[in-house]
């Protein structure tokens, strides 16, 4: 994330608002650090060939994951397309001693939305972003301990000093060896709204289904971040997902030190993930 991407920014209307999913600047903050040792072995990364269109493109990182299982990487949805051909995705892992990454194919890709469908469960929120991938097979060989699946809801979880993962995504490296990881404080969602309101006069929701965050000095979620684990010590509570609001609102430029961090919450989606972890 030190070094600008090519990764096209995408931006969602959320809840009345623009929001930037990806955005190619380097992640910014005073407490942003290099993993020491293995700090994070459940972090992987995810790859696609062809991904500016040409098949015959090497893979290139996309977007973050977390294992939650020997065989499931917990991610967002919004790092695939709807007709996302399996063949071209592969999941970079590491061994437990850093000296070994290995590729494993995808087996089946499910977001919530098709999960929710296929349970008969009505959709609170039009933009579920988060998905489970399968991988081909279980990643045993490698030692690797998946991370815990935090239990806590998103109230228990307010004033609490979370730790933001993600690879560090450069243009000359195609499989990142490098983890950065911060310090953010997780906000209400009133005061998340009140945060952006005060800072641009935009006017935002929040519900249940995500997670606020900000920092002191700023740290600001960027290319390489999506996907990526928000962590209470070694459970994941929220994934990656963006920032809020956009660089620009109505031709104004937004500084970072006015954005907050907002990720997809564990503790909601809890079902979906212990669900489809189960079958496999």
């Amino acid at each position: 994330m030190f070094h600008v991407s090519p990764i096209p920014t995408i931006l969602l209307l959320i809840l009345g608002i623009l929001y930037d999913d990806i955005e190619a600047e380097p992640i910014i903050g005073s407490n942003v650090k290099q993993e020491r040792g293995n700090q994070f072995p459940y972090l992987v990364s995810i790859l696609i060939n062809g991904f500016f269109e040409d098949p015959d493109d090497e893979s290139y990182v996309v977007c973050a994951g977390t294992l939650v299982s020997d065989r499931h990487v917990l991610t967002v949805a919004h790092c695939f397309t709807e007709d996302q051909e399996k063949s071209l995705i592969k999941v970079s892992v590491r061994s437990m001693n850093l000296q070994k990454y290995d590729q494993f194919s995808i087996h089946e890709i499910i977001t919530y939305t098709d999960w929710a469908a296929q349970h008969n469960r009505v959709l609170e929120n039009d933009d579920n972003d988060i998905a489970i991938l399968t991988l081909d097979r279980r990643v045993e060989e490698l030692h690797v301990r998946p991370a815990t699946i935090s239990r806590l809801k998103n109230e228990d979880l307010e004033g609490k000093k979370v730790t933001i993962v993600s690879w560090a995504v450069s243009e000359s490296v195609l499989v990142p060896k490098v983890i950065e990881f911060g310090s953010a404080y997780v906000l209400s969602a009133s005061t998340c709204v009140k945060e952006v309101k005060s800072r641009t006069e935009t006017e935002f929701l929040m519900d249940n289904t995500r997670l606020c965050t900000s920092a002191r000095p700023y740290l600001i979620m960027t290319c390489g971040d999506s996907g990526g684990p928000m962590l209470l010590k070694d459970m994941i509570v929220g994934i990656n997902k963006g920032i809020c609001p956009s660089d620009h609102v109505d031709s104004e430029v937004i500084p970072k030190a006015h954005k907050v961090n907002i990720h997809m919450s564990v503790y909601y989606y809890r079902d979906f993930i212990h669900d489809v972890i189960k079958r496999w």
